[in-house]
């Protein structure tokens, strides 16, 4: 990972959940990481809700370890 990278992560875990949210619902649609630009809002909201579900886990384990 780029030090670029790395910052902007460091950046991401001051924002709001909210903030965070539309974020990451904004990276969604500036990449084409699916391969389908074709995707709905909807769709896009539905991926952007996983993966904060799943970012959301990882730091719970991550803080389960460090307890």
């Amino acid at each position: 990972m780029t030090a670029t990278v790395e910052n902007l992560l460091v950046s991401f875990e001051k924002l709001t959940e909210l903030e965070k949210r539309d974020l990451a619902i904004e990276v969604v649609r500036r990449t084409d990481i699916f391969g389908s630009p074709d995707l709905s809002d909807e769709e896009q909201t539905l991926l952007a809700e996983d993966l904060f579900l799943a970012l959301d886990r990882e730091e719970a384990e991550l803080e389960a370890q460090t307890k």
